[in-house]
């Protein structure tokens, strides 16, 4: 097969196919971020992503697809592919590189090679946002952005929006900050900035909530109506699974008067076919559902759960 495309690369006479206007999306399942296209009408906030060490990219050649594949930024900032050897990607966005990548193409192997590149994985600071927002979650954080900006990208407050906290660096270091006074009173000095490894928590008005925390698509902290509830109809509420859930991991997470901790482990394969009884969920219940790609933000998520939790049960119980 090698052979074959070196055959096809180094032969004059082989005519080059022409493309349409755009090229081939790169192919594999979608990343947490996805950086759009410089030529999406709708720029997002990944747009002009600037790769970095350790960073992968996976590189689509239209004319030979076997010729790409993934490759990892190395320390020294480059990555290496077949034919072309090392190409220093870092500093430059996913567009940017593509444009290398085909003029080194078309100097000796390709005459009109198109090339695109995705960012499959980046490391890049994040910014937890939990509780009474429209859509929380995890946000990347390329540098500092005011507290207002990061709810503005998590959809904005919810009706039952209490206060906010800005957990930063460990649970002892929690700033609270007035939804009114932030809102509605201009306090601009509140509009605090917000840096990577920050949680901002927005407290739920009903104490009766519990929390989704993991592999759903819309974690965060809900109300438990009338006091009660079952897993189902919270992962329901979450929105369902991500594809990278593992179900056979879950648990609940419950925090009891007296300060212990139960951890309930969960079926959800046979809970969610309605073939097995399952634990009501009870107030400040914790869903976790983990990741089969590891720890990292979903852990630093889970830990502040615990700890908004337990200063609950402290000073409001339940």
């Amino acid at each position: 097969m090698l052979a074959l495309i070196l055959l096809f690369l180094f032969s004059p006479q082989l005519p080059v196919q022409s493309l349409p206007n755009q090229a081939p999306a790169v192919p594999g399942p979608a990343v947490t971020y996805h950086i759009q296209s410089p030529a999406a009408k709708e720029s997002g906030p990944e747009e002009d992503y600037k790769l970095g060490p350790d960073d992968v990219v996976e590189v689509a050649i239209f004319e030979v697809p076997e010729l790409g594949g993934t490759a990892r930024v190395s320390a020294s900032g480059f990555i290496l592919l077949p034919l072309i050897g090392s190409i220093k990607a870092a500093g430059l966005d996913s567009s940017a590189l593509a444009r290398v990548i085909e003029d080194e193409l078309r100097k000796k192997y390709i005459k009109d090679p198109h090339v695109t590149v995705g960012v499959r994985e980046f490391t890049v600071e994040s910014v937890s946002v939990l509780g009474a927002v429209r859509a929380p979650g995890v946000q990347p954080l390329r540098k500092a952005k005011s507290l207002l900006d990061v709810l503005a990208a998590a959809g904005g407050l919810n009706e039952n929006a209490g206060e906010i906290q800005v957990i930063r660096n460990s649970e002892s270091n929690v700033i609270t900050i007035s939804v009114q006074d932030l809102l509605q009173n201009a306090k601009t000095d509140l509009n605090i900035p917000i840096y990577g490894g920050d949680v901002i928590n927005i407290n739920v008005l009903q104490t009766n909530s519990f929390f989704l925390v993991g592999e759903l698509q819309k974690p965060g902290e809900y109300p438990l109506k009338l006091g009660k509830g079952t897993v189902r109809q919270a992962i329901a509420i979450g929105g369902g699974f991500t594809k990278e859930a593992k179900k056979d991991q879950a648990k609940l997470i419950r925090y009891h008067e007296d300060g212990t901790k139960e951890k309930i482990p969960l079926k959800l394969q046979k809970i969610m076919e309605a073939s097995q009884n399952h634990p009501p969920l009870m107030p400040n219940d914790i869903l976790f559902i983990p990741s089969s790609k590891g720890k990292g933000a979903i852990t630093k998520t889970l830990d502040v759960a615990i700890a908004v939790v337990s200063t609950r049960l402290i000073y409001v119980g339940r």
